[in-house]
């Protein structure tokens, strides 16, 4: 028996029955991700549940273990497709409706306390930032993953600006915040790439933006070193730099080994 020859003509009969995956999953009283996995071939029905599904697809258990050799092409599973899910949708809402209620308390707060907005600028501009940032995440799929870190890159430098502003940083903080910025965000871009183009375990992606973090660290300490006089290298960025290439070598080895296991 071919499991996932057998879950093409589940899926077929089911539709030609103009039935669902949860109609055919209450009918034998399991789950519709019992019924999603028995059509993609993952697992095979048991076989106490043989002759109500052959029943409830209308036909016999024996035509049902042996399906014939070919079905029309609409009866193949539908290609995966990357939908915006209702959880990441649910999650995305509960996140900008608590920032949204986290603000309001603060600017009550604020101008109860000091007739003004003071302190509340803190989470206001916080919350606003990382709403603005996650919204985007609502677009189904690539698109709102690219259009979310664009939304990022393009409010981070202004947002930390701002910052140094309320803080009353020395005007020194604000190459340093820019710096930092420049250094970082092509980071994050080119971390982003990896995980998009590795259609696998992301394990050598992770690899190697662990990797990735050395230079641009390296980067930094110099950024630092010349703007603050701080040591360009000291114990901590040496134990560092080795625990990245440690953890981004052993990924690598991970993830070529899987690749080979699965070609």
């Amino acid at each position: 028996m071919d499991s996932a020859q057998t879950g093409h003509f589940i899926t077929h009969l089911r539709k030609e029955k103009q039935m669902t995956q949860k109609d055919l999953a209450s009918l034998l009283g399991v789950t519709d991700k019992a019924v999603s996995k028995w059509e993609r071939g993952l697992s095979f029905p048991d076989v106490t549940l043989l002759p109500l599904l052959s029943k409830s697809l209308g036909v016999t258990v024996e035509e049902l273990l042996e399906p014939p050799a070919s079905l029309p092409e609409a009866a193949l599973p539908e290609p995966p497709r990357r939908p915006l899910g209702w959880k990441r949708a649910y999650t995305i809402w509960i996140l900008l409706g608590t920032l949204f209620l986290g603000i309001l308390p603060c600017i009550i707060c604020d101008l109860a306390l000091t007739g003004e907005l003071s302190w509340s600028q803190f989470p206001i501009s916080s919350c606003l930032f990382t709403g603005l940032s996650i919204a985007p995440l609502l677009l189904p799929g690539r698109k709102g993953e690219v259009m979310a870190l664009g939304v990022y890159t393009l409010l981070l430098p202004p947002y930390l600006l701002y910052l140094t502003r309320l803080v009353g940083s020395p005007p020194l903080m604000r190459p340093i915040a820019l710096g930092c910025c420049a250094i970082w965000l092509p980071f994050f871009w080119l971390t982003a790439l990896l995980l998009w183009r590795d259609k696998g375990s992301h394990i050598r992606s992770v690899g190697l933006a662990l990797l990735l973090v050395i230079p641009f660290a390296a980067a930094t300490n110099l950024l630092l070193s010349h703007f603050l006089g701080e040591p360009l290298v000291d114990v901590w960025d040496v134990l560092t730099c080795l625990a990245l290439a440690g953890g981004g070598i052993s990924c690598l080895r991970a993830g070529s080994k899987r690749g080979q296991a699965n070609p």
